[in-house]
C-alpha cells in the first residue's frame, strides 16, 4: 500500500493519532474488521435491501393496478349505446389540485332497458351540454359498469404509472447502493485503516470569485501529500473529516472516514488548475478545477 502502511499501531494504546505528514496504521489488518465500520456497513446492506425490496413490491403493485383497470375496461365492453343522454353536469373544482367533472348519463342496455348512472371524468374530459348524444360502452351483465367512448374517468389518488416509475427508480437507487456496497466492502476486506492528518482547503475560483472550491487534504495517506474530493454529492461536507480522518485504499478511487470508521465514502485525487495551492495563502486559483481519477 506504499506509504500507507507504515507505523503499525501496537495494541492498548487506545485510538491513534495523527500530525502534519504522518500516518499510523491501526492494528486491525482489514479495515472491515473495525466494530464501528461492520456496524455501518451492516447498516446500509439493510437499507439498500429495504429500499430494493419496496422498489420491486411497488412495480408489481402498478402491475397488479394496470391489469385491473385494463379488465374492467374490457368487461365495459361487452356492450354499445352510441345514443345515451346526458342528463346533468356537475363541475368539481379541486382547489389547489385539478377539478373534475360528474357527468348523469341516460342509456339502454342490449335488451332496451333504460339505465341512468353517473360517472367522474377526468379534468381533460371535453364539455358535455346537459341534453347532448354520447356513446356509452357498458358491461353487459352488469350495466352500472360504464364507460364513455373517447373520456377518461377521473384518475386514481396514485395512478399505476406513477406508482411503477416510483419502483423503478427505488429499484435503481437500491441496485446503485448495492454497487457501491459491494465495491466498499472489497476495498474493506483488502486494506487496512490508516490514520492521517487532514484539512479543508477552500479557494475562490472563477474570474469573479463567487464559486467556492472545497478539497480535502490527506497527509500520509494514500499518498504522501493528497487533495481529494468526494465521488458524491457530499462535498459540502468535508468538515467531518477534519483534523484527523480514517483513509482506506490506495488506487484510483479509495474511502475516507470519520476516525472510528464510519461516515464512510468514496474519494478522487484532485488537481488544482492555477498558481500552485498555498493554503496558508490568500485566493491563489485563477481558474477552475478538473478531477483527475
Amino acid at each position: 500500500m506504499c506509504a500507507a502502511r507504515r507505523g503499525v499501531v501496537q495494541e492498548g494504546m487506545g485510538q491513534p493519532t495523527a500530525s502534519t505528514g504522518e500516518s499510523n496504521t491501526l492494528p486491525l489488518w482489514r479495515a472491515a474488521d473495525a466494530p464501528g465500520t461492520k456496524r455501518l456497513m451492516r447498516r446500509r446492506w439493510i437499507a439498500a435491501g429495504i429500499i430494493g425490496v419496496v422498489g420491486v413490491a411497488l412495480v408489481v403493485l402498478g402491475s397488479v393496478v394496470r391489469i385491473s383497470d385494463i379488465r374492467a375496461h374490457d368487461a365495459e365492453s361487452t356492450g354499445r349505446d352510441p345514443h345515451a343522454i346526458v342528463t346533468q353536469v356537475v363541475a368539481q373544482p379541486g382547489g389547489r389540485g385539478p377539478g373534475s367533472t360528474i357527468l348523469t348519463v341516460r342509456f339502454h342496455d342490449l335488451s332496451g332497458v333504460e339505465h341512468t348512472g353517473r360517472l367522474t371524468l377526468d379534468r381533460s374530459a371535453g364539455s358535455h351540454a346537459v341534453g347532448s348524444t354520447v356513446t356509452v360502452e357498458f358491461d353487459a351483465h352488469d350495466p352500472s359498469r360504464f364507460s364513455v367512448v373517447g373520456e377518461e374517468t377521473g384518475s386514481a389518488p396514485i395512478p399505476w404509472l406513477v406508482v411503477s416509475l416510483l419502483g423503478v427508480v427505488m429499484v435503481g437507487i437500491g441496485a446503485m447502493a448495492a454497487r457501491w456496497l459491494r465495491s466498499t466492502s472489497g476495498l474493506l476486506r483488502d486494506n487496512p485503516w490508516v490514520v492521517v492528518g487532514s484539512r479543508v482547503i477552500e479557494r475562490a475560483t472563477g474570474d469573479d470569485g463567487r464559486f467556492i472550491l472545497r478539497v480535502l487534504e490527506l497527509r500520509g495517506a494514500p499518498d504522501e501529500h493528497t487533495l481529494a474530493m468526494p465521488v458524491s454529492w457530499r462535498a459540502q461536507s468535508l468538515d467531518e473529516f477534519a483534523p484527523i480522518a480514517w483513509v482506506v485504499g490506495s488506487g484510483r478511487r479509495f474511502a475516507v472516514a470519520v476516525p472510528g470508521g464510519t461516515g464512510i465514502h468514496r474519494f478522487r485525487r484532485v488537481r488544482l488548475i492555477g498558481d500552485r495551492p498555498d493554503p496558508s495563502g490568500g485566493v491563489t486559483l485563477r481558474s477552475r478545477h478538473a478531477l483527475r481519477g
